[in-house]
């Protein structure tokens, strides 16, 4: 409160007003705390509750939720579900765990993926051209990055797949952890 008592107003506004809206700044700041407070960002505890709350078999559970985070690393943005569901409903994988495990990958993570991805697969693949953004980004724009440069594309999918290994196996794990007390190895 002292900090916003001795803030400097421009031009002529009398003592009650600048007080009512002091109150009225601090009653907002407090309330976007409090807000604030409420929002927890846990992604392993959600993707457990998302996880256990799915009725089904836990391997097959887990093989979703695994295949899932594979396809999730792929470059095929927007059309990753068109992909892996039908390969999960002929395995008799989970789809609503695969669904999960694809989502893993969104627009938060993606840009932080989608540049390691590019860059382990640039490296991989021997490629040494120079990427540059264009000047103004549309939707055009976006597709020539990803298919009107073949190079780029085959550096995302190389990098996506190496990287997809200790993320599908890791995927696997934390899946088959949330169901360690009724899980039953398959038998081959």
């Amino acid at each position: 409160m002292m900090i916003l008592q001795n803030l400097q107003i421009p031009g002529h506004v009398s003592e009650k007003a600048v007080s009512a809206r002091d109150k009225a700044e601090l009653t907002l700041f407090r309330k976007t705390q409090e807000t604030m407070k409420k929002i927890k960002f846990h992604p392993v505890k959600t993707i457990k509750t998302k996880l256990n709350s799915i009725k089904g078999n836990p391997i097959q559970i887990c093989y979703g939720f695994a295949f899932g985070v594979f396809m999730s690393t792929t470059p095929f943005i927007g059309f990753k579900w068109l992909v892996a569901l039908p390969i999960v409903w002929l395995a008799k994988w989970s789809k609503m765990a695969c669904m999960i495990g694809i989502l893993q990958v969104n627009y938060l993570t993606g840009p932080l993926f989608y540049g390691l991805a590019y860059l382990v697969g640039k490296g991989v693949c021997g490629y040494s051209h120079a990427f540059e953004l264009p000047d103004r980004m549309s939707f055009g724009a976006v597709m020539d990055i990803f298919f009107g440069n073949m190079d780029v594309f085959i550096s995302l999918l190389t990098g996506g797949l190496i990287l997809s290994i200790p993320l599908t196996i890791g995927a696997y794990f934390l899946a088959r952890s949330i169901f360690s007390g009724n899980f039953k190895p398959q038998l081959a």
